[in-house]
Parts: C-alpha cells; sequence; structure tokens
C-alpha cells in the first residue's frame, strides 16, 4: 500500500519525503490528473471535468478540446479554461448535468474516448464565533457568526483573514465558492502560494464522503480527491466503532500542502492520516487505523494517535499533531496530546521524537491544535498548543525534551488557534456608545443611576492593529469639531472605558462649560462625544459617530449660561445591550443613502422600554442610520440557541426583560 520511494532531490533528505516522478497513471498513461476518475459514481451536478498531462499547454484551440455528452442530457456544452499553473485544462458546463446520468468524455483530436462518470445529488448543513487575540492573549477582534462552527480558518499569504460563514441565501454555490454542490466544511484551510486546499463533503447513500480540493487564485480546481474513489472493500479505513454514526465515518479535518508538494489529510473517525500526490491525486502511504501503512517506534500508546486534528509535515519531513487520545470509546481515559513523529519511508517506520501533555491531564474529545512557532533568528522555535473545547484556549511550550509553559490563555475554549502575522484595518467607524449599570448597584439590586459616575462610555475599535491612545472630543452639536481634543488615553484594553464624573471633571479642570440660552426655561442639556484613535505615535484614524449624551441641567448661571449638569433621566442599562449584534435575515437589509452622524442612546432605550413594555416582543434590534425599532417574538438567547443571531454594524439588540431584571 505504500508508494515506492525513488532518490529524493538535494534539497530534501531522502527517508521522510515521497518522490514520485514523471507519473501519468489516468487515461491509459496519458494523464498526470483527470477528474472526475474514470467510472466515478455519484459526482456532483455541477462539478468541472480537468485533464492534466503534466507538461506546459499552449492556450491555442482549447475551445474545442472537449465533446461531452450524457445519455439523458445529450451533447453538453461549457467553456474550456487553462488554469493558472498552465498545465491544467478544465471544462465547465454551461448548465448542471443531469442527476442520475451517465456521462461520457471524449478529447480532440480524433475524439478519443477517455471515461464516464455518473452523476448524483447533494446535501447541506449549518455553522459559531471567532476571536483574535494578541500573543498575550489581549482581544483585538471578535464577530459572531450564524450558529455553531468553525468561524475563523486563517490567513491568506496577502494578510487576509479567510472566516467561514453562511451565506444569506445559504445555497452551495455561494457558501463554498466552486461550481460544484458540495458543502465547504467548516474545519480548515491551508495555503501554499496562490492556491488553497478546503476540505469539502457530499452525502450519497446515507455515508458522509468527503473530499479534498486544491484550487488555483481563480477558483479553477487543480486537484480534487474524493473518498468515495479509494476507500472501496479492505481499502475501506472505517472504524467498527464508526457504525454507530455511519453518516460521518470519515470525519476529515484538516489538509495542507506538505514541503515536497503533496498532500497530508487528517481523517479523526478512523484515525488515520493520509499522504495524497499533488500530481495525481493518488493516496502515496496512510498512518494509523487499521489500513496503517507504518510501524510505530518508541510510542507507548496504542493506538498511537486517536482523534487527531491539524496534521501537518514540517521542513525536516517530521508529522507534527494534535493528538486528542480518545473518541467513539477508543483511547480509553488518556489525555490528550501534542506529538511528533519522525519518518523512514525506506523502513516505513515512524518513531515518536517529542510530545507534550498538559499537567492538568486534559482530555479533548473534539478539537484542537498544534503549531510549531519560528520565533525569529537566534530564538528557539516554541510549540503553541489548542486544546479545543476543554479549554486553556491555548498553552505556548518550549520545544525541548522536557517542555515548560511558557503562557496559557484561560477563559476561552475554541476549535483550533492560530499564532500568525496579522496587520487589522477596518471600513467601519470605532463603537462609542453610553450605558448606565457599569459601576454600582442601588439596595434592592437595581441598577443606580443617580450620580454621574454610575454612567459609563465605552469605546473600541473591532480588528484594528496598533492603536496606542485614543482621543475624546466634545461640542455642543453633531458636528463635533476634531480640532482640538479634551481627553488623551492610553489604550489598555479592546475596550476602553470612561464615567460621565469623569469627563465632566476634565472639563471642569480644562475650563469647559456646558452653556444653554440663558433665557431659556430648559431642563435638559445634550453633549456630543466623539473618539479618534492614535495608531503608533500620532496617525489618527477614522473618528467614532457623534454620540449625544443627555444631560439634565441641575444649576444655571443665568448670566453666562453655563451649567451645571446631573445623570440622564432614565436608565440605558450596560446587560441589556449587544452592540453590533443585529439577525441574519438583517444582513440583507438596504444601507440608506446617508448614514447618521449621531448614535442617539434615548432612542435606543425607548426601543427597549417599548419591547419590554410589549407582550408579543422578547427581543429588540435598534438600527442607528434609519431611527427604525424592530421588535421580534424570538429570544435569541442561549448558546446553541443563538442560530440567527450575527455581527452587523450599526444595529443595537438586547433582551426584552433585562430592563427590569435585577442584577445578580
Amino acid at each position: 500500500m505504500a508508494a515506492a520511494v525513488d532518490q529524493a532531490p538535494s534539497s530534501f533528505p531522502s527517508s521522510p519525503f515521497v518522490v514520485e516522478g514523471a507519473v501519468r497513471p489516468w487515461g491509459d498513461g496519458l494523464f498526470e490528473y483527470m477528474h472526475p476518475r474514470p467510472g466515478a459514481l455519484h459526482v456532483s451536478e455541477l462539478t468541472s471535468i480537468a485533464v492534466r498531462e503534466g507538461d506546459l499547454v499552449i492556450p491555442t484551440d482549447l475551445d474545442a478540446l472537449f465533446d461531452v455528452k450524457g445519455r439523458q442530457s445529450g451533447k453538453v456544452d461549457g467553456r474550456v479554461v487553462l488554469a493558472r499553473d498552465n498545465k491544467t485544462v478544465l471544462f465547465y458546463p454551461d448548465k448542471p448535468f443531469v442527476p442520475g446520468d451517465s456521462v461520457t468524455v471524449q478529447l480532440r483530436p480524433g475524439l478519443r474516448e477517455l471515461y464516464f462518470f455518473g452523476v448524483g445529488r447533494y446535501f447541506a448543513d449549518e455553522i459559531g464565533q471567532s476571536v483574535i487575540t494578541t500573543r498575550e492573549g489581549d482581544l483585538v477582534w471578535w464577530t459572531q457568526e450564524v450558529g455553531k462552527g468553525g468561524g475563523m480558518l486563517g490567513v491568506t499569504p496577502r494578510g487576509h483573514l479567510v472566516h467561514w460563514d453562511k451565506q444569506p441565501n445559504d445555497t452551495a454555490e455561494t457558501a463554498y465558492e466552486l461550481n460544484s454542490t458540495y458543502q465547504l466544511d467548516r474545519h480548515t484551510i491551508s495555503f501554499d502560494g496562490d492556491s488553497a486546499i478546503l476540505v469539502a463533503y457530499t452525502k450519497t447513500n446515507g455515508t458522509v464522503h468527503n473530499v479534498v480540493h486544491v484550487l488555483d487564485a481563480d477558483k479553477n480546481v487543480l486537484l480534487e480527491w474524493r473518498t468515495i474513489d479509494d476507500f472501496i472493500g479492505a481499502a475501506d479505513p472505517t472504524l467498527a466503532e464508526a457504525t454507530k454514526d455511519p453518516e460521518d465515518a470519515y470525519h476529515t479535518n484538516s489538509a495542507e500542502r506538505t514541503p515536497d508538494g503533496n498532500v497530508i489529510v487528517s481523517m479523526r473517525n478512523c484515525n488515520l492520516v493520509l499522504l495524497l500526490s499533488g500530481k495525481t491525486g493518488q493516496i502515496l502511504w496512510r498512518m494509523g487505523g487499521h489500513t496503517n501503512d507504518f510501524t510505530f517506534i518508541g510510542e507507548d500508546m496504542d493506538p498511537p494517535f486517536v482523534g487527531q486534528h491539524d496534521v501537518q509535515q514540517l521542513a525536516d519531513g517530521n508529522i507534527l499533531m494534535y493528538d486528542n487520545g480518545l473518541q467513539r470509546g477508543i483511547g480509553g481515559t488518556r489525555p490528550s496530546r501534542a506529538l511528533e513523529l519522525s519518518l523512514d519511508l525506506n523502513k516505513m517506520t515512524a518513531t515518536k521524537v517529542w510530545s507534550f501533555t498538559h499537567p492538568n491531564k486534559m482530555k479533548s474529545f473534539c478539537c484542537g491544535g498544534v503549531q510549531k512557532v519560528d520565533n525569529g533568528e537566534g530564538n528557539p522555535p516554541t510549540m503553541l498548543i489548542s486544546w479545543g473545547y476543554t479549554g486553556p484556549f491555548f498553552t505556548e511550550v518550549t520545544y525541548e525534551e522536557n517542555p515548560t509553559i511558557i503562557r496559557e490563555f484561560e477563559g476561552l475554549d475554541g476549535h483550533r488557534g492560530l499564532l500568525q502575522s496579522w496587520e487589522g484595518f477596518s471600513t467601519e467607524r470605532p463603537r462609542l456608545l453610553l450605558c448606565s449599570d457599569a459601576n454600582t448597584q442601588a439596595s434592592g439590586g437595581q441598577p443606580s443611576i443617580a450620580r454621574l459616575q454610575d454612567w459609563t462610555m465605552h469605546f473600541s475599535f473591532n480588528g484594528v492593529t496598533g492603536i496606542s491612545k485614543w482621543r475624546l472630543y466634545i461640542g455642543a452639536d453633531s458636528d463635533v469639531p476634531l480640532s482640538r481634543h479634551l481627553m488623551e488615553r492610553s489604550k489598555t484594553a479592546f475596550e476602553e472605558i470612561i464615567t460621565l464624573q469623569e469627563l465632566v471633571d476634565t472639563m471642569a479642570a480644562r475650563n469647559v462649560t456646558l452653556t444653554t440660552d440663558s433665557n431659556a426655561n430648559t431642563t435638559d442639556v445634550a453633549l456630543y462625544v466623539r473618539v479618534v484613535p492614535v495608531k503608533g505615535d500620532s496617525e489618527l484614524l477614522r473618528p467614532s459617530k457623534a454620540l449625544k449624551v443627555p444631560l439634565v441641567v441641575s444649576s444655571r448661571d443665568e448670566e453666562s449660561g453655563a451649567v451645571s449638569v446631573s445623570p440622564p433621566r432614565s436608565a440605558v442599562p450596560c446587560r441589556c445591550y449587544q452592540p453590533d449584534i443585529g439577525l441574519r435575515e438583517h444582513l440583507g437589509r438596504p444601507k440608506p443613502e446617508r448614514e447618521s452622524p449621531v448614535v442617539d442612546m434615548v432612542a435606543v432605550s425607548e426601543c427597549a422600554r417599548a419591547c419590554a413594555d410589549s407582550d408579543k416582543c422578547e427581543t429588540f434590534f435598534f438600527f442607528e442610520d434609519t431611527g427604525e425599532c424592530q421588535m421580534d417574538e424570538k429570544k435569541h438567547e442561549g448558546r446553541y440557541g443563538r442560530t440567527d443571531l450575527h455581527s452587523l454594524g450599526g444595529v443595537v439588540s438586547g433582551r426584552r426583560n433585562c430592563m427590569y431584571e435585577r442584577l445578580a
């Protein structure tokens, strides 16, 4: 089952890497790669057709290259594309194939018949929350996705975030931007220059079959591998325990390019790691499970790994993985760990060279990952370990025989943590809001709103890195001048907080007064506040909207009109609000022609109270730019019940009962 190993190129040691040379296993020895494979069944009705000889292609007369006919659909028209590798030629049909059809593919010249394949059908599925922190664990960015699942998948070579989320219309074509009806798996994506490796799945005869795709920057599929093509008979690695959950017998959770150009794949539910040829898509070797090709050395665990995640091949050829240690009753009570194995493909051995188990002996059935961190020239590497849904979020340890913990981030759990260089920008504005129960409580457990110190302004800039400080400006109307700031504060956290008492005291110290018309008999006055983040030493970023702070006049100087102020009249409880969280259906709302320059917390409070006074409202949504208050009969709460809440700027939402609930 293992591939023969030839002499390796000088850039790689011979032992851990497979060297194939020029291979053309498809089409009677004419092609290095073909998709779909000859005789393939249950192929997506939106599939493309691809061939690759292995040599560079001169892009002339490609339009007439393919002749595609379906037994039911007849002649199939389409367009022909040469992928960016200048080797792979793809045929994209103008319309989907007919489900259940048998399709014949011929190539000119001579219309030589290559093969046929059968067309199947597809199915769909669902998705959680993503965060970005600094290496020290300080929050930088967060977002709420629809439902539960993957979220953050990584960073592209260009520094762009890759983020998994469903599209509002839920179609496979938009959720997964490929011309096939496979569903994008939320576990992983990896990059190799301009190409990306994705994992997808499709359901056939009650079994979820897994698919690995390699795409170029134009989304052309350079390589597709399917479990349904290779896992047949004795070659099927399905474990006996998987019969308890036959729909998810394989569960591919990672697929990455190896240093020598192949693709390494992890399948959790059969305790299997595969190496796929980057040229042909054929299996080169199998590690783990009951179709294992290797002998394990120096390993006292049996089986050597169970339910693994995040499998990689390092530059030296070693295999690094997060060994969960248990799944489907296999593994007993053994704890999870990070594991590194050294390969010898001449002897087909895998030798344990490094591992780390947390002192707390944590056991993680789901998720997790491990990353070898290059800390720069002259600094030893470290290992960053994510523990899945058992927490902590990650642990960084020394890379030595007896590892020690350098740092640990608790308080969160998640699928996997990644440490990557990233600089964040935003097209949105910083967020600035006002609320009332952040500091103290009156007797009886109700929030106190009687003092200025009981009211707090909260400001942050989600996803933006490099902020060193904030500047705060005030004005008498929404057009707050930015010529001179009232306050400057060093950035200390993701969200900075200033009390109204601190604001008023600073105004007094700077001889800044609020005034009204001395002849007016008004008891209310509004102060408008804006904040501007400062990046580095002096780069001013985009300012926030103006926050309207409603105050009550407690005294007035009749001659100058200067006033002393008290807090707003009505409470705006901080715990009531979810800033920038709306419903998934709100993503498709038309944007107003003009952005509202003001955040009016009085209007937000009125919306919250209208919901609280309604017998039918459970959740309210206030849209800042239009002033619309939308009330919903659903609660939209609970870890697994929040299937339709989604990050959305310019909306403030909250629950009905929080306006009158006692604080715990």
